[in-house]
């Protein structure tokens, strides 16, 4: 297009400056008075006169494919620059389909993060949830077995208790009593907490059994004693045999008679 374009420049130009301009005589231009008063002081010769007028034809001849070669490069000038044109709408379209495709990616990136942030939050959440009711099944059985626990030591001091009174031996056997109804009270408390109603009420019928044993030996009544040390120890064992007593502590042992 560069040489196009400058060959059309040249070619304008020279004939600009060989074609006086509209209105103006050919003996007003200086050029032409120089030629015309050269031409006059020096006459060209018959011959020559003559030989120059063959010549006017092939002068037409070649301004006319002058002109014509003008023509051509001002037109191959115009399709280049309308091409140009062609070209730099087409870039610009491409440009605006290319924006409009990234600001779509953009969104969709975004989005992408978005839901991939709420995935780990959900995961964190669950790993969390996880974490937690692990801890409380873990806490519920080391809950479970340290009632485990206090049982079967209540069943055991219930039954040294039992040992010491058929001999007649009591003392140290309340201490003992009071000892195991602490644990059972606190079987009781956490078997509760722990929504294992069952076990809480075992432990209650124990501790109020083992309340009826004491009042029994602060009476000196040591058969009814015996009876309420072994019913707190079926609770106590895990495997009751009837309730706990209502009302005080020694009627319970009074149905029962001597059996011991």
């Amino acid at each position: 297009m560069t040489g196009a374009a400058v060959t059309l420049a040249l070619l304008l130009a020279q004939r600009a400056f060989n074609v006086p301009p509209a209105g103006q005589r050919a003996e007003n231009d200086p050029s032409a008075a120089g030629t015309a008063a050269s031409a006059t002081q020096n006459p060209p010769a018959a011959g020559t006169a003559a030989s120059a007028a063959p010549d006017s034809p092939a002068a037409g001849a070649a301004a006319s494919t002058q002109a014509q070669a003008m023509d051509t490069e001002l037109r191959r000038a115009r399709d280049e620059i309308a091409q140009l044109r062609a070209d730099l709408g087409n870039v610009q379209r491409e440009l605006a389909d290319t924006k409009t495709q990234l600001t779509a990616e953009s969104a969709r990136s975004q989005d992408l993060e978005r839901r991939l942030a709420e995935t780990e939050q959900a995961r964190a959440a669950a790993a969390a949830a996880g974490e937690e009711r692990a801890r409380a099944a873990d806490e519920a059985a080391r809950q479970a077995a340290q009632r485990a626990s206090d049982n079967v030591g209540a069943s055991q001091a219930l039954q040294g208790a039992q040992q010491s009174l058929a001999v007649g031996d009591t003392s140290g056997v309340d201490a003992s009593l009071a000892a195991q109804a602490d644990a059972l009270e606190r079987a009781r408390s956490s078997a509760a907490a722990s929504g294992s109603t069952g076990q809480a009420l075992q432990a209650d019928s124990a501790s109020r059994w083992i309340a009826a044993a004491r009042d029994a030996l602060a009476r000196g009544d040591l058969v009814a004693a015996r009876l309420a040390i072994a019913r707190a120890q079926a609770f106590a064992g895990g495997a009751p045999t009837g309730g706990a007593p209502a009302g005080g502590g020694g009627a319970p042992m009074g149905s029962a008679g001597g059996g011991y």
